[in-house]
């Protein structure tokens, strides 16, 4: 995919106290400088599954675990770009792949389920999409027509299946002709 990277990189941290710091930092003056992005803001919004697992499991400290995020430079925007990013990591080893995408693109859920649609819908429309808890939940409005009414509960079960963490509302109502 165009704009991926993928890294590799071994990772090994330590804890020091702040006179070892101020030690480190002075020992390294000579060999480095800060870079421009050494102060900036850094955004990350941690994708897990409903029940935590996901952090749950880095926590144990385990051999193997991943983590998928998106992550900002500065403060976000629509404009702004981040990097969507699948980390691995084995023993001490992090592997990270990571695209980059307009803050837009990458929290645009909105054709999400544009190919379930098609299979069973005369007419959608989206009527309105909010997020939820700090944007990392979408509540979509879609006002549509289904080809064969019998079909409604394949419909919500092939939705479902998309997506397991889903509330699902239904409500009849007359449409607009324009469906």
């Amino acid at each position: 995919m165009k704009g991926e990277k993928y890294f590799k990189r071994i990772e090994l941290k330590y804890l020091i106290n702040s006179s070892q710091q101020k030690y480190l930092l002075d020992e390294m003056k000579s060999y480095m400088k800060e870079d421009e992005f050494g102060k900036s803001l850094v955004n990350s919004l941690y994708f897990d599954t409903p029940d935590f697992y996901l952090i749950r499991n880095s926590l144990q400290k385990p051999a193997y675990k991943e983590k998928l995020r998106i992550r900002s430079y500065g403060r976000a925007n629509h404009e702004t770009k981040v990097f969507i990013e699948l980390k691995k990591k084995y023993k001490s080893v992090v592997y990270k792949r990571r695209i980059k995408l307009s803050e837009k693109e990458a929290m645009d859920y909105t054709g999400v389920f544009d190919d379930i649609f098609e299979k069973y819908a005369k007419g959608v429309q989206l009527l309105n999409v909010k997020t939820t808890d700090m944007g990392s939940m979408f509540r979509m409005t879609y006002n549509l027509k289904l080809k064969d009414i019998k079909k409604e509960k394949e419909f919500v079960d092939e939705l479902r299946c998309r997506n397991g963490n889903m509330e699902i509302f239904l409500s009849r109502q007359e449409m607009s002709s324009e469906l």
